[in-house]
């Protein structure tokens, strides 16, 4: 074979054809798009699981929306009491709220908990003038949610429906990045697990807007990518949205993580409020 000649059963190998029209090389599928090699081939089911956990929260964090949850921080101390009850035990966590949108209580700054293990949900200015305390404790930055997602009330718009003018209810977020911190060294603690972190995801992903996208939890040295984290929650959503209609779902959505008791209750309470499941909610 003369130097520049194309092998022709190397290029059939990758690139083969039938009636000359590319199929897939791994399963040999006629439409071998980025579709289906991220939803389809069954020689790529690692990228499908993450598509459907990314995919996942986003829904959910949509329906955010319209379904504000003031008790968020309370859940955020309940996922970390409950993941390590066997070091912390119970009633040993509690929290300090000191968002703008909580009104940031004056005494934020010299606020060290009423139990062993306190957490602190701030900005980055209020979390760097308290790390210049004198005796302030040890603590950890475990996530930062982005400014314009983490929820602070509700607020009113106006909206046209049959020739009416009608209020309607949606979620307020804060202008600003929202930090939690743990008033205490993270190392001290095992690593979250990998249900924690699922349970920890479906804590999220109902209350801040776009769900856990491009969040990560920091815990000592390690980092824990939660925007690909599937749950049973999320898989739900997207069974009722139909978006992923493929052999995705008979693969990956027909044996689905099923859903914690946090998604269980986050889904009773949404049907609860709004008469139907969270995503139908939004329409």
């Amino acid at each position: 074979m003369s130097k520049g000649e194309v092998d022709a059963s190397k290029l059939t190998a990758h690139l083969p054809r039938e009636r000359g029209k590319c199929i897939c090389p791994l399963c040999g599928d006629p439409k071998p798009d980025t579709w289906h090699y991220h939803t389809q081939c069954s020689f790529t089911s690692h990228l499908w699981a993450e598509t459907l956990g990314a995919v996942d929260s986003l829904l959910a964090g949509i329906c955010s929306l319209k379904e504000y949850d003031a008790s968020l921080p309370k859940k955020l101390v309940e996922w970390f009491e409950e993941s390590f009850e066997d070091v912390v035990g119970m009633d040993s966590v509690d929290i300090c709220n000191a968002t703008p949108g909580s009104g940031s209580p004056a005494d934020a700054l010299n606020w060290t908990g009423l139990h062993a293990w306190p957490f602190l949900l701030c900005t980055p200015k209020t979390l760097h003038t308290f790390l210049k305390v004198p005796g302030r404790p040890t603590s950890s930055l475990l996530l930062i949610f982005p400014a314009g997602r983490f929820p602070k009330g509700t607020t009113s718009v106006k909206k046209l429906k049959n020739g009416k003018s009608i209020k309607q209810e949606f979620t307020s977020y804060e202008s600003e990045d929202i930090c939690l911190v743990l008033l205490r060294n993270a190392r001290q603690l095992p690593v979250p697990t990998k249900e924690a972190l699922e349970e920890l995801v479906e804590v999220i992903a109902l209350s801040v807007l776009l769900g856990t996208w491009g969040l990560t939890l920091a815990w000592g040295k390690e980092r824990f990518p939660l925007d690909n984290v599937r749950t049973g929650l999320g898989d739900q959503l997207l069974l009722e949205t139909g978006f992923f209609s493929s052999p995705c779902s008979a693969y990956s959505l027909a044996g689905m993580a099923p859903l914690t008791h946090v998604a269980r209750a986050s889904a009773q309470s949404h049907r609860r409020e709004s008469g139907s499941v969270p995503f139908t909610a939004l329409a």
